[in-house]
């Protein structure tokens, strides 16, 4: 990952983010509905989102913040950044989104104080490690001094011992980027030589060739701006976790926890290592701390709350029953008699398949399913669930058997878990109405946009075409007037269709895609 560098003063911006801007996308694992989910597993109630001030230092234009803003409408945001190109260029895009509970500043991390006032949660993702170590200081500073009392900060950096080796190919490619001025020529050359070496240097039998060339083919695919900025960036200071936590401690935080949830998990790792985890961590940190050195740990995204909040890290029924679950597993083939125990088949891509037998888990697989993309509560579930199969209503002791399988398949990370919904519609209204930040997207002929659930997706040509016109003063026919003057009615895949069926299906497809509020 990487950042936004800082320099001391406001005024001046940094030169290397205005030559090769830093690629702004949303993080999903800092959208504050994602932390509240995690300090609620951890017996923390954390600030409502959508009635939170919300800061995010290094926010670059602010395709992260932005969407945020988006989806949670009465939140105040701020996103802060050094880079004067990149704060204008997201200044523009808000101003035509047309949002107003979000600003960006250009300004430096060392500026800030508490007369910026309190906020509830604090995102800082690709700073702290690619940063001078009195800005690293400040960051966690600010945190103690502008977290509210239940308030979360979520900071992202590198970490050891996995960016050990890593931290030696950066240094080989800034030696060899050094020796040219122009940014695209030190990408270039840094991959060019990692590439050489990969080449030359033997693999077998060779763990520092192996290496070479396992890193040589992630930078030969990753973009220039990501090269430029993780690998040839001023600094990149890995540190180990437990540094981090005592940094954070001194400052009157704790760990709260990581944003990648089921990193934490330690029962994903072989038995052996889970005993000897048992027999050397004394506490939390211990405990994450080890897991790093068995995996080898190259990133975290650590959440922290202030050290006199009590957490409970007993992960029972009781915390999970209050949240909500959604899921894209489709069931495959005759769905049957859901009653009998006839096995039945779910699968979304990049997932496995899962085979489910109970009636009651098939029932639930299909109702999130149809409800898709809204995570639904989960007593709203099973009560859909009991009714659709004509059970009895539920009681405390289905409930928990309930709860117990929708968290194992969570943490298979089969379906998806949400303390608060998305702004987001499974059923599509009679005058429709798209994503405000998609939309722009569109506008700014952008082929990545940002969804209503805080994640990157693509779409057809023709859907885009319905997406731009959905302001929500449409209806279907007005719809259909307007795209009749488009060449796109009549050309590309399913031309040979009616017009309003052609509309229908991508209304689907883009609730599908979590672009829509109506």
């Amino acid at each position: 990952m990487t950042v936004v560098g800082w320099q001391s003063m406001s005024t001046e911006s940094n030169p290397r983010y205005d030559q090769v801007p830093y690629q702004s996308n949303p993080f999903g694992r800092s959208h504050p509905r994602w932390l509240a989910t995690v300090a609620a597993v951890f017996g923390m109630q954390a600030p409502d989102p959508d009635r939170a001030r919300i800061l995010e230092l290094g926010c670059a234009s602010g395709g992260n913040l932005v969407p945020m803003a988006e989806s949670l409408p009465n939140s105040s945001c701020l996103g802060v950044d050094l880079s004067n190109v990149q704060i204008e260029q997201g200044q523009r895009f808000i101003e035509q989104t047309g949002l107003r509970n979000v600003t960006l500043r250009q300004a430096s991390i060392l500026d800030l104080g508490e007369r910026d006032g309190k906020f509830d949660y604090i995102i800082c993702h690709g700073v702290y490690s690619w940063v001078p170590r009195d800005v690293q200081k400040r960051v966690l500073e600010l945190c103690g001094e502008l977290l509210s009392p239940h308030g979360i900060a979520y900071i992202s950096y590198n970490t050891l011992p996995g960016w050990g080796m890593l931290g030696v190919l950066r240094d080989m490619m800034r030696f060899h980027a050094g020796r040219f001025a122009d940014p695209k020529q030190q990408i270039a050359q840094s991959k060019a030589l990692l590439n050489v070496l990969a080449k030359t240097v033997p693999a077998q039998d060779n763990p520092y060739g192996m290496l070479l060339k396992q890193s040589s083919e992630q930078v030969q695919k990753a973009a220039d701006w990501y090269i430029y900025h993780e690998h040839l960036e001023d600094h990149n200071d890995p540190v180990y976790f437990h540094e981090f936590a005592a940094r954070a401690g001194a400052v009157g935080l704790q760990f709260l926890g990581e944003s990648d949830l089921l990193s934490m998990l330690s029962n994903q790792l072989p038995e052996e290592v889970q005993a000897a985890l048992r027999e050397v961590s004394k506490n939390i940190v211990d405990s994450e701390q080890y897991m790093d050195f068995f995996r080898n740990r190259t990133f975290r995204e650590t959440l922290l709350c202030r050290t006199g909040v009590k957490l409970n890290r007993l992960i029972d029924a009781n915390k999970i029953k209050p949240l909500a679950f959604a899921s894209e597993l489709e069931p495959q083939g005759d769905r049957g008699d859901l009653k009998s125990p006839h096995q039945l088949s779910f699968t979304a891509p990049q997932k496995p398949t899962l085979g489910v037998t109970d009636p009651l888990f098939k029932a639930a697989l299909i109702e999130l399913r149809e409800a898709w993309p809204r995570f639904v509560p989960v007593t709203e579930l099973e009560a859909q669930v009991r009714i659709r199969l004509e059970l009895p209503p539920p009681t405390s002791e289905t409930t928990d058997a309930f709860v117990d399988r929708l968290w194992g398949w969570f943490t298979r990370r089969l379906i998806s878990m949400s303390a608060l919904p998305a702004p987001c519609v499974s059923k599509v209204s009679s005058r429709p109405l798209g994503s405000l930040v998609a939309r722009t997207q569109l506008q700014l002929g952008r082929a990545q946009l940002t969804d209503l659930l805080h994640r990157t997706v693509r779409i057809k040509q023709f859907d885009a075409a319905v997406l731009a016109l959905l302001d929500g003063s449409r209806d279907r026919t007005e719809l259909a007037a307007a795209l009749a003057k488009s060449r796109l009615a009549f050309e590309g895949p399913g031309k040979e269709e009616p017009l309003g069926r052609r509309i229908e299906a991508a209304l689907s497809h883009l609730a599908s895609a979590a672009l829509l509020k109506g």
